[in-house]
């Protein structure tokens, strides 16, 4: 949920709601990641140029994921990043 803007009323204010609003994107993108990273290693021993097929609730296909994209999600999730 996004809150509405409201200007700083010092640098102290501005640093702190800096911090913790890169801190609640981290998390939000941590949470996207962890699908991924959960079955990274489906494709352990295959090469990362591997891509991977991808089809939408509507049979629509995702293109251009490969199996180095889950790779790194899972390695993101892992050194905390």
């Amino acid at each position: 949920m996004t809150r509405p803007y409201r200007p700083p009323t010092s640098a102290s204010d501005l640093a702190t709601r800096t911090h913790h609003e890169l801190r609640a994107e981290i998390e939000r993108l941590r949470r996207a990641l962890e699908p991924f990273a959960k079955v990274a290693s489906e494709w352990d021993g295959e090469p990362e140029s591997l891509e991977v097929e991808l089809r939408a609730y509507d049979d629509r296909m995702c293109p251009g994921v490969s199996v180095a994209d889950f790779r790194l999600a899972r390695e993101a999730l892992a050194n905390g990043e």
